[in-house]
């Protein structure tokens, strides 16, 4: 997931341009470098990403989704987003009923 197109662009600098979170949460679930979501010299800050998509990095920087903000981006994740999110933080069966994605089948 970090290799970069013709012009030194990753998938995930793309994704995260797009706003597209289930597939920046996919992409950093399968190990992408959350640096190349950034264009050269900016940061999360100047770099015109989503609010959405910085609460996304914050959660894999922080490893934490303790935050109303950041459990209701976890909601709204794609399943498979999601339960990719949820694998590689770690999160467990006693936080998962915080978590339930409300679009998985019950």
């Amino acid at each position: 997931p970090n290799e970069r197109n013709a012009v030194g662009e990753a998938p995930l600098l793309e994704a995260a341009a797009l706003g597209n979170t289930d597939v920046v949460a996919l992409l950093l679930g399968h190990s992408a470098d959350p640096s190349l979501a950034l264009p050269a010299g900016c940061s999360e800050a100047n770099a015109g990403l989503s609010p959405e998509v910085r609460l996304l990095l914050g959660i894999f920087r922080d490893r934490s989704v303790a935050s109303n903000d950041r459990k209701q981006l976890m909601i709204s994740l794609d399943p498979g987003a999601h339960a990719q999110v949820r694998y590689l933080l770690g999160i467990g069966v006693r936080t998962l009923p915080l978590l339930q994605n409300t679009l998985s089948p019950r």
